[in-house]
Parts: C-alpha cells; sequence; structure tokens
C-alpha cells in the first residue's frame, strides 16, 4: 500500500495530509501557520531604511532592502515546510508527495525541495486550498488528483 503526503500551503501557513492508497478520505497530520506571510509590510520592516556610508565621503545614503520583507518571509517558510518534508521523506514517512499551493508559492516550495522530497515528488497543482475547512477538504483534493491524473495519461 503507497502512502502519500498531499500538502496544501500559501505564504501563511500549511497543512500536510496523508493518503493511503486503496483507502478512501484523507488524514490531516500536521498544520503550521506563519503569521509574518499575512502581515502588514509595516508590521515587517522598521519606519526607517538603514543607512550606509557612501564611498568614504561621510555622506550617508539610504539603502533600499535587497527582497521585498512579504517576498523574505515567503522564502523562509518554504524553505522551513521542506525541511520537515525532507526529513519526513528521508525517514521513509511516505512514498508519494502532492504539493497543492498558488502559483508562486508553489514555485517557491518547488525550488527548496530536497533531493529525499524531490525523488517522491508525483503531482503539483497551482491551487489555492489553503482556506478551505476541513471537511471539505477531501473532497476537493480527490477532485484535483483525478484531474491531474487524467491530464498525465
Amino acid at each position: 500500500m503507497t502512502k502519500l503526503w498531499i500538502t496544501v500551503a500559501d505564504a501563511g501557513g500549511a497543512r500536510i495530509f496523508s493518503k493511503m492508497s486503496e483507502t478512501p478520505g484523507v488524514t490531516l497530520l500536521q498544520e503550521l501557520e506563519n503569521p509574518d506571510g499575512r502581515a502588514h509590510t509595516h508590521d515587517l520592516v522598521s519606519d526607517h531604511r538603514g543607512q550606509a556610508e557612501k564611498g568614504g565621503t561621510g555622506v550617508m545614503s539610504a539603502m533600499q532592502p535587497p527582497t521585498d520583507p512579504h517576498e523574505e518571509k515567503a522564502i523562509e517558510f518554504a524553505r522551513k515546510l521542506n525541511h520537515i518534508l525532507e526529513k519526513a521523506a528521508a525517514a521513509g514517512e511516505f512514498d508519494r508527495l502532492s504539493l497543492v499551493a498558488p502559483p508562486h508559492f508553489l514555485g517557491l516550495l518547488r525550488a527548496h525541495l530536497g533531493p529525499a522530497s524531490k525523488h517522491r515528488l508525483d503531482k503539483c497543482a497551482a491551487k489555492d486550498f489553503k482556506n478551505v475547512r476541513p471537511h471539505e477538504i477531501a473532497q476537493r483534493l480527490h477532485e484535483l488528483l483525478e484531474q491531474v491524473d487524467a491530464v498525465a495519461r
């Protein structure tokens, strides 16, 4: 019997579900929250930009952050989530992995997958299911996985 893990995520949080082949329904294994992924920019950065001395002249220049604060928090959360998945994959806790996330966050997840998780990656879907109620998730995931299977054939 094959064990599938389905990760439904966005920058604000993730839910990891388990599904055994040959059995209906999914089981919620873990839920992770990332409040920084939903925070306003003013909550993520200070009021004043940093300053750096410009060319040794004593003149100070405002520095721009190299990346958007929301993007930094999304990347940080994608790495954290992938660390959890990689650990579980290396321990043999699942045979196949499916990722369901909005397009941009799905790209971040895929970019930071470790080798054990990447080897087990089966399906990806660019959908936003994070706010789907738990009792509806099994049906939505079932429909989505059937669609992905039909396209793959």
